[in-house]
């Protein structure tokens, strides 16, 4: 699709289940993660160097060289390593704050929406498999996983129930870039 003419890379991988974390390598053709999620074809992922970790006590239960996993049953997924540009939309669209349950978890960031007038519209407009969430925070509910921090992540959103408790944030005019450098420029130097 979008890498066919990359060099598969080394991709690590953070795969969160309901009951397993996974930390695998995915060779991959493609560096942003929601387009590989998105990907018709990657239904099932073959990892290399996986390493599965029991929610409910924290400890490995399992290391493979090779493990294939089944992305229905992933919530949330996020580079193990930080992956430049990964985080970045390829559309211009407007970041708001949610919070998203995915139980037994729970994340929070921003999730980014295409510009439209009502808030209402913009969220209906949402249509992929997996929606990228940046500046996040996901922890478990009633289990015994510390909150992770991360840059990014993508959420299953089949499995998503997402929630917007500031629609003031959107109401707001949204400036624009080409708004911001004119105001810069144009800016009091003293």
């Amino acid at each position: 699709m979008f890498g066919e003419f990359n060099h598969a890379q080394d991709l690590p991988l953070t795969f969160v289940m309901p009951a397993v974390v996974v930390e695998g390598t995915f060779k991959a053709r493609i560096r942003r993660v929601t387009d590989l999620m998105n990907d018709p074809e990657n239904a099932q992922l073959v990892l290399t160097d996986a390493v599965f970790v029991n929610i409910a006590n924290g400890r490995r239960s399992a290391k493979a060289a090779i493990a294939k996993i089944n992305t229905a049953e992933v919530l949330i997924v996020h580079p193990t390593v930080p992956i430049e540009g990964s985080g970045q939309p390829r559309t211009s669209k407007r970041p708001i704050g949610a919070n998203i349950l995915l139980p037994p978890f729970a994340v929070e960031g921003k999730i980014h929406l295409v510009h439209e007038r009502e808030l209402r519209t913009a969220v209906m407009s949402l249509t992929d498999r997996w929606i990228a969430v940046t500046e996040a925070r996901y922890w478990g509910l009633g289990i015994a996983l510390p909150p992770v921090s991360v840059d990014f992540v993508v959420i299953n959103h089949a499995k998503a129930q997402i929630a917007i408790g500031n629609a003031d944030e959107w109401d707001a005019p949204a400036s624009t870039e080409h708004e911001a450098a004119a105001a810069n420029a144009w800016s009091n130097p003293w």
